[in-house]
């Protein structure tokens, strides 16, 4: 399923919900599209840098085990401070190496909290890896299957309209799978 993403609008979550209020919840799942490219430099790359921004951050609800230390202290301050939006950066600063392997796996753990609950906001999760030629940032939300395209229409008709979306959408997707 191919949707407009825009949370002022309604959020993946949401619309889920209102899905699972006619259907049966084990009928629909949904799975962020990550591009396959930066997520692979993210993997391989060692990790200099990651910062990760969560809106209601005391609703992240049972996470991962490779997520919970930063789980548990997103909910500690957002209750603590009153906070609706906390940002986690960890950093190498100028020291060699990279972050460990578990810093990756909490990142991704995050990115597979992006619509699968409506309470959970996940705004930012970005990386700076180290290659060959340097430093390599990696903003991982924005690798989220997203198409800003122009899509031509054949006339006002909406069968037409309906018509020329899906197959600018087969496309899009196809290129991506």
């Amino acid at each position: 399923m191919a949707i407009q993403y825009d949370p002022r609008i309604i959020s993946p979550g949401r619309f889920i919900s209102y899905i699972e209020g006619f259907l049966s919840k084990e009928m629909f799942s949904m799975t962020p599209k990550l591009d396959a490219g930066a997520l692979q430099r993210f993997r391989d790359s060692p990790l200099k840098k990651i910062q990760i921004k969560v809106a209601s951050p005391t609703k992240l609800g049972n996470v991962d085990a490779s997520m919970q230390a930063v789980a548990t202290s997103f909910s500690r301050l957002g209750q603590a401070y009153e906070a609706p939006i906390i940002t986690l950066e960890m950093s190498m600063g100028h020291n060699k190496g990279g972050l460990g392997q578990a810093t990756k796996l909490m990142a991704e753990g995050f990115l597979t909290l992006i619509g699968m609950n409506d309470d959970v906001d996940v705004r930012t999760i970005k990386a700076m890896s180290e290659d060959i030629d340097g430093n390599e940032p990696i903003n991982l939300i924005d690798q989220v299957l997203s198409v800003k395209d122009d899509i031509v229409l054949k006339s006002n008709n909406p069968d037409d309209i309906y018509d020329d979306c899906l197959s600018h959408l087969k496309i899009v997707l196809n290129r991506h799978a």
